[in-house]
């Protein structure tokens, strides 16, 4: 069998080399190819917790980069604390903070977690916000008391006069109902504890980070002290305006990435 002529010409070898070149200057990195979908998380060791009525909230810092050869998505970001006695604490994290206060702005803004992309060597990092959810029943009665409640205040704000003390408390009425929810949903305790961080996109779980830590009775009481601030209008829903909430908890150091994983699938 003879071969073609254009086959035996050096331009049309020529012509085809180009292309391949070209075509592999439009593509990853020939090395990308093999090294699939993959993903790292990292937190920072020092979280800031609070609690709204009872329920706690968490804040800090997470670093989330793609490894892999790959241009990969995350959805969620999923949250725990599970105790050395079994029981877990959900705390999804809901929304980052993007930015930085500045004089224009006291606050940095918040926006929810839908769909980030990232490409093979692109880090996302932010601090994230979550908090443990209420049920539809719940979430009702939360809202019903603390609108009861800065309805009250507010109220008595507009009937004062300018040269008036500028603070008002709720009725009792008010403030009672908030302590009762309060000490009805306030079910976190001193212990030892593992904080769970989960990358993923829908179902699927791209990398865990795992801490463990302690968490200390003087810890419970400061959490349990913020009910002081109920009959101010404060601390009754989550609130994330400050960067920096006063309880700091320390993380020691991670798990290994297999037993992070195991830990998570096991929650």
């Amino acid at each position: 069998m003879s071969i073609p002529p254009f086959l035996k010409s050096g331009s049309t070898w020529s012509l085809f080399l180009s292309a391949v070149a070209i075509t592999l200057s439009q593509s990853p990195p020939v090395v990308n190819w093999f090294r699939g979908e993959k993903v790292s998380v990292r937190v920072a060791r020092e979280w800031f917790m609070g609690n709204a009525l009872g329920h706690p909230t968490v804040q800090f810092t997470v670093d989330v980069q793609n490894t892999g050869g790959r241009t990969v998505q995350f959805t969620d970001i999923d949250c725990f604390l599970k105790k050395s006695t079994g029981e877990v604490i959900n705390l999804p994290i809901e929304n980052y903070l993007q930015g930085t206060p500045t004089s224009e702005s006291a606050n940095p803004t918040r926006l929810p977690i839908t769909s980030i992309s990232l490409r093979p060597g692109e880090r996302w990092n932010a601090s994230v916000t979550g908090h443990e959810e209420w049920n539809e029943t719940d979430e009702a009665t939360v809202n019903s008391i603390s609108f009861a409640i800065i309805d009250d205040i507010q109220a008595q704000r507009a009937k004062a006069k300018a040269a008036e003390a500028t603070w008002y408390a709720a009725t009792d009425d008010h403030v009672k109902q908030a302590m009762a929810f309060f000490k009805e949903h306030f079910k976190i305790t001193q212990g030892q504890y593992t904080a769970f961080v989960a990358v993923k996109h829908d179902e699927q779980t791209l990398a865990v980070a795992a801490h463990p830590l302690v968490i200390y009775s003087y810890h419970i009481d400061y959490l349990r002290s913020l009910s002081d601030g109920y009959k101010w209008g404060y601390n009754l829903l989550p609130s994330f305006a400050s960067m920096r909430p006063d309880l700091r908890l320390q993380l020691n150091r991670p798990l290994s990435i297999a037993d992070a994983a195991r830990g998570y699938a096991s929650k």
